[in-house]
């Protein structure tokens, strides 16, 4: 999930511990900010439907916040979205990550680690409802110097919403991160897009970028392809976000990257879903869902746009 890191020289991608799946000592064990983040989810692309399913751990404050946001179409905030049930505080659950039980009533089973996810939530009462299991395409890929890895994954399962059954067949990317601080303070910098865009078992595309005016390495925070059963580094990405009126909301995206084999790849992305998801007060994260086209092959996939105040601000003048 979308992030305020820096963009700084992280041109490989590296093995990931089966551990990692586990919950981590805070790299900083007296900071309230210290944070530890699992974002998983599914998409409908025939429905254009995007449920995401983040948790952001504070194992200082012995507090967690998140829960599920399913959307279908554009909702102006997060209170239009079809089905929001997301919690700012809840209590630390007890165990461990690998067979979690959330406040928000998310179990994660990882079943076998790095290969195998099952998610379920059936609130009491409840509008949605759903059962599922991440199975990965690709091997997990890590960031240098640790602290974090995304996954390709296809996802099978069944949700239920207002009664109506739907069927869960498609890809999602998970992301797990841990041992870093995440303060709130608000950041003058230009939005950071987080992307994934998984077009099957041997195609799958992950990145963190800035809009850039040319193809250079400054614009990328990291990111990578698995191509044909090999996860190559990205080197370098050119991107160009397309807003609509409020010159906030992203309507579309442009993307050149380059690996580290000089290959590269340009795609396209159109906004099929989006909802704006204030993770905390002093900023927004455009959670998209994006209709990607590459090579004319196409797939739904995540697009998230973090914008701070400044940012923001300047988009109303």
């Amino acid at each position: 999930m979308a992030d305020a890191e820096s963009l700084v020289d992280s041109v490989a991608v590296v093995a990931v511990n089966p551990a990692d799946e586990l919950l981590h000592p805070p790299v900083a064990p007296d900071d309230p900010t210290a944070t530890e983040i699992s974002f998983l989810g599914f998409n409908v692309p025939e429905r254009d439907l995007n449920c995401a399913i983040h948790h952001w751990l504070h194992p200082v404050l012995g507090l967690v916040s998140g829960g599920v946001v399913l959307i279908r179409g554009e909702a102006e905030n997060a209170a239009f979205a079809d089905y929001i049930d997301y919690h700012a505080f809840m209590p630390m659950t007890r165990g461990d990550l690998d067979d979690v039980v959330y406040p928000s009533g998310v179990r994660v089973r990882v079943v076998e680690p790095l290969e195998l996810v099952e998610l379920s939530y059936a609130p009491r009462g409840g509008r949605l409802r759903f059962e599922l299991v991440q199975e990965a395409l690709m091997p997990a890929a890590g960031k240098p110097g640790g602290g974090r890895f995304t996954q390709a994954m296809g996802t099978r399962g069944e949700l239920v919403l207002d009664g109506e059954r739907i069927e869960i067949d498609g890809y999602f990317t998970r992301e797990r991160r841990w041992s870093a601080v995440r303060p709130e303070d608000d950041r003058a910098t230009a939005p950071l897009a987080w992307a994934s865009a998984a077009f099957g078992p041997d195609l799958a595309l992950h990145f963190s970028a800035r809009d850039g005016e040319c193809l250079e390495r400054e614009k990328l925070s990291w990111g990578y392809v698995w191509r044909d059963g090999e996860t190559r580094p990205l080197e370098a990405a050119w991107m160009r976000t397309s807003r609509g009126d409020d010159g906030a909301a992203p309507k579309g995206v442009e993307v050149k990257l380059l690996d580290a084999g000089g290959e590269t790849y340009e795609m396209t992305g159109e906004t099929r879903a989006r909802v704006p998801l204030n993770v905390w007060p002093n900023v927004l994260d455009q959670m998209c869902l994006m209709r990607y086209q590459l090579n004319g092959r196409h797939c739904h996939g995540d697009f998230q746009d973090l914008q701070f105040n400044s940012f923001l601000r300047s988009t109303r003048h």
